[in-house]
């Protein structure tokens, strides 16, 4: 009988061990990989309470498309801005999805091109991400790999622009910003647009567009103000009767969507004389155009959802909402970059806090149960 006892005890002893060391061996791998869904949301009730709409129409119907077109792109878990998007809009995404994207960035030891690490550094911006510290990893350091500009074209551009301006992040000796704006004006066509790239002389609405927004931050330089001006204009121009900006010829969604960014990150009104050609303002011209009844945006009328046309759609929303660009952060993300590695990098000096818990642990079972042990062979012996 003792030695059932003590065989039973022993079992039990064993198997509290064994999960103690499966338990400790597993938390390097979660410590490591895994962080706590830390998405960036904008807190719009701050901003909200100091700033009416840019667009003097905006309503429900407005923000129940929003909310609606975030739902269908997060289902779509795709996009080159995904991230960026939903963040902007206050729309969080899976920590699970997040961790993914993190861990994907933090792997890549150099990005091909400066278009993708920009896309990279507002994706991580807007998850909540310091691109200083990506898991350990700097992302606004590989700016300096990307010091001539002269064969940039003009998205690729702006884009670095919008993600060295997103947060304060400070990329002196890093990446010529006053090169980058240089760039981007020589792009700048006579009639006041902007072309995409130098194997073209012809202006375009979406490309006028995206360097207004690119260079909203630097509207009080005399140089910028003036391009800026030149820009609206063309845009102005380019508008039909019905209040579409056209694509080859075919309307189309995306130029109106930045065309609503790029007013807002300019502080304009959604409703000018120089835009109204219609009743409508250009975001309920957006919507009840090329919108679709599960959320989607398509690129021309009638067409099918499409996922940059959503998400540009949602930016353009979004920044319409705010009277900002959605490209910048409401407030600046600040992190402990120590704390972040000793909490995510710093695996020895966790799994040593690991170690001294499961000892004691085990300790304390193992105590618990030889005392259990002697008073039954105590009271066995008594009965006796």
């Amino acid at each position: 009988m003792k030695l059932r006892i003590i065989s039973m005890l022993l079992t039990v002893v064993i198997f509290i061990c064994s999960m103690q060391s499966y338990v400790l061996a597993n938390s390097e791998t979660d410590t490591y990989f895994y962080k706590e869904e830390i998405i960036y949301e904008y807190d719009y009730s701050k901003d909200n309470d100091n700033k009416d709409s840019n667009d003097s129409s905006w309503d429900t119907e407005l923000a129940s498309t929003l909310s609606i077109s975030c739902d269908w792109l997060s289902n779509q878990s795709e996009g080159d801005l995904l991230y960026l998007t939903l963040g902007s809009s206050g729309k969080a995404s899976s920590s699970i999805d997040v961790t993914y994207y993190i861990n994907d960035i933090r792997l890549k030891n150099k990005f091909p091109s400066l278009l993708e690490l920009s896309y990279a550094v507002l994706n991580s911006t807007f998850c909540g991400y310091s691109a200083t510290n990506i898991l350990g990893k700097n992302l606004i350091n590989q700016f300096e790999n990307f010091k001539n500009l002269n064969d940039q074209s003009l998205d690729t551009l702006c884009y670095a622009l919008l993600a060295i301006n997103c947060n304060p992040y400070d990329v002196s000796n890093k990446f010529d910003i006053k090169s980058c704006i240089n760039s981007i004006l020589k792009y700048q066509n006579s009639d006041g647009g902007f072309r995409l790239s130098t194997n073209t002389d012809k202006s375009n609405v979406t490309s006028t567009a995206l360097a207004l927004i690119a260079l909203s931050e630097y509207k009080e330089e005399p140089q910028i103000s003036s391009a800026i001006k030149k820009g609206l204009d063309f845009i102005s121009k380019s508008q039909n009767q019905y209040g579409d900006f056209e694509v080859n010829g075919q309307p189309s969604s995306v130029p109106l969507s930045y065309v609503i960014i790029a007013l807002c990150s300019l502080n304009i009104t959604l409703n000018p004389s120089e835009f109204n050609h219609t009743s409508e303002s250009l975001t309920s011209l957006l919507v009840h155009k090329y919108s679709n009844i599960d959320g989607s945006f398509a690129e021309q009328l009638n067409g099918e959802g499409d996922i940059y046309a959503t998400q540009l759609a949602i930016l353009a929303l979004t920044a319409s909402k705010e009277n900002k660009s959605p490209f910048k952060l409401n407030t600046p993300l600040v992190v402990d970059s120590i704390k972040i590695q000793e909490n995510t990098i710093n695996t020895d000096k966790n799994n040593s806090d690991n170690n001294e818990i499961s000892l004691i642990s085990i300790v304390l079972v193992s105590a618990f149960l030889i005392f259990s042990l002697v008073i039954v062979l105590y009271f066995k012996r008594k009965n006796r």
